[in-house]
Parts: structure tokens; C-alpha cells; sequence
């Protein structure tokens, strides 16, 4: 196997999942915007509007000044299972390139077999964790 063609697959692995970290912010503000008068009657079309508008557009209730440390805890457990989550898709791409370009070259296909097995194996492990933290933080919340 040619080691430069190695080096270009993990390039293009580390962009997609760089540029994957630099979309997901703007989908959180990709909601609907105020386009119409603001307090003081002037129009804000065009603009993002009151920091505080976005934040409640997005979910996150600027009313609450407080947070349980329970819920910070979840909402870091749930960002690190959501990038784990990233990755297992980058690995389930990655294993199908390298069996649909191992034109009969068998270790590689073991080698893409493997990184699935591995790739669906860590996936059930990131599914299981979710559901624990889920029911261990939910029963922590009442």
C-alpha cells in the first residue's frame, strides 16, 4: 500500500471532522430570527437581534440563573458521547474506502472488517453509556 495515499485518507478524516466541530455552532443559531421591531420600535431586520432572544430561540432559558451541577455534569457527558458519536461515523466511512478500494487485496478487506467490527463494537459501548447517564442523571434529577 502506498503510504502517501494513507497520509491523504487520515488528512481527509481530520478535515471532516474539524469541519464538522466548526459547523454544529451555527446550526444552533440557524433558528427562526425576530426580523420585526425591537423594544424601542426600531426595526432590527437584518441584524441577529438581543443576545437574549438567540439564547431562547436556541432552547437555553436565560430566566434560569443557576444550573445543578447534575445537569452540567450530563450536558458534558452527552457533548463527550456526541463526539464519540462523530468519530464512529468517521471510522464507519473510513472502513467502507478502504474495502471498496481493496480491489481483492484481502488484508486489506480484513483490515476494513475489523475497523467495523471495532467501529459498531465502540458504538454499542457510546449507546450503552448514553442510556446510563440518561437513567442514572434522571433518577439523580428527581
Amino acid at each position: 500500500m502506498n503510504p502517501l495515499k494513507k497520509v491523504n485518507i487520515q488528512n481527509i478524516a481530520v478535515m471532516v471532522f474539524f469541519l464538522v466541530i466548526l459547523i454544529i455552532p451555527f446550526f444552533a443559531f440557524a433558528g427562526d430570527q425576530d426580523t420585526g421591531a425591537n423594544d424601542e420600535g426600531n426595526s432590527n431586520a437584518g441584524s441577529l437581534g438581543k443576545v437574549t432572544d438567540i439564547a431562547k430561540g436556541s432552547g437555553y432559558d436565560t430566566d434560569a440563573t443557576e444550573s445543578s451541577l447534575a445537569d452540567v455534569i450530563s450536558n458534558v457527558i452527552k457533548g463527550f458521547l456526541s463526539i464519540l458519536g462523530v468519530i464512529f461515523l468517521i471510522l464507519i466511512i473510513y472502513a467502507g474506502y478502504l474495502w471498496m478500494n481493496a480491489q481483492g487485496n484481502e488484508d486489506q478487506v480484513k483490515k476494513a472488517k475489523d475497523t467495523l467490527r471495532n467501529a459498531i463494537i465502540g458504538i454499542i459501548i457510546v449507546v450503552a453509556a448514553y442510556a446510563i447517564t440518561a437513567f442514572v442523571f434522571g433518577a439523580l434529577g428527581k
